[in-house]
């Protein structure tokens, strides 16, 4: 008999029609083929930004009284999450010559609906 796993053509000698590799992949992170998948920078920040229908949002444990917070992009770069949100909802990166611009006057706030795209001064 053959690995029940796609693609796999070793002989199935352990548990629940699977080879080994795969067996103890299964028992040790649930799945056969590995690791499950990395959650995105975007994921990764929306688990720890506090939200609400009206209002800022914050991020983490800061207050609105706090500076920009910051966070490890899926490159490993330290950037404004305010930033990250508001490209990942607009679809791009900022026009070059350009910056955002908070409109609520909260510095830690990091909700996209709350910034404008502004022409950096020369």
């Amino acid at each position: 008999m053959i690995c029940r796993v796609d693609l796999c053509q070793k002989e199935a000698k352990a548990a629940h029609g699977m080879c080994w590799s795969h067996y103890l992949r299964e028992r040790r992170y649930g799945h056969p083929q590995g690791y499950p998948a990395k959650p995105t920078a975007v994921e990764r920040i929306m688990e720890r930004t506090h939200t609400s229908e009206i209002g800022c949002w914050w991020y983490g444990t800061r207050t609105p009284d706090d500076r920009a917070p910051r966070h490890k992009d899926d490159a490993g770069r330290s950037r404004r999450v305010a930033l990250t949100l508001w490209e990942h909802e607009h679809g791009g990166p900022l026009p070059p010559g350009s910056r955002l611009r908070r409109l609520c006057g909260t510095k830690a706030c990091v909700r996209p609906d709350h910034y404008e795209v502004a022409r950096r001064a020369a």
